[in-house]
């Protein structure tokens, strides 16, 4: 195999460079053909094309910041329906111990905390029913279907 003397080198990167800036030069002329070709009121394709080609390329970062929100959301929904059911708990625990009569208000809030959270539960059991064990991105997915049904 013959080497590639620098002045080669040199003379190879500058006819590269010349091509690319000639490609360049004729992409903008195609575009600046092609939008003065479209009418007013005409969708123009070109930039259509553009923004679909930009939208894909974006578009697996945009589904893993979305795993990401989805999985955050699932730990913090999780994590509240396990502090507030404890927090009621002892919050009644005390009420009994003080010798302090519940009233009807707080009953029917925790009432309906706890049906809101069985509700919760019941919908996710009823779009993981045909999966049998899941995890827990198949948690959040079947969470995000029965939210958007």
């Amino acid at each position: 195999m013959a080497s590639l003397t620098p002045a080669a080198a040199e003379g190879l990167v500058a006819s590269l460079q010349r091509a690319q800036a000639e490609l360049d030069f004729i992409a903008n002329r195609l575009e600046e053909e092609f939008s003065r070709s479209c009418r007013k009121g005409e969708i123009n394709t070109l930039s259509l094309l553009t923004r679909l080609n930009r939208l894909k390329r974006e578009l697996p970062g945009l589904q893993d910041e979305c795993q990401a929100v989805l999985q955050a959301k699932q730990e913090l929904v999780d994590a509240v329906k396990a502090g507030l059911g404890a927090n009621t708990e002892q919050l009644r625990t005390l009420q009994r111990r003080a010798g302090i009569p519940t009233d009807a208000a707080s009953e029917e809030t925790c009432a309906a905390f706890t049906a809101a959270v069985k509700e919760h539960d019941s919908q996710l059991q009823v779009q993981c029913a045909a999966f049998g064990e899941i995890d827990r991105q198949q948690l959040n997915q079947a969470f995000l279907q029965s939210a958007l049904s």
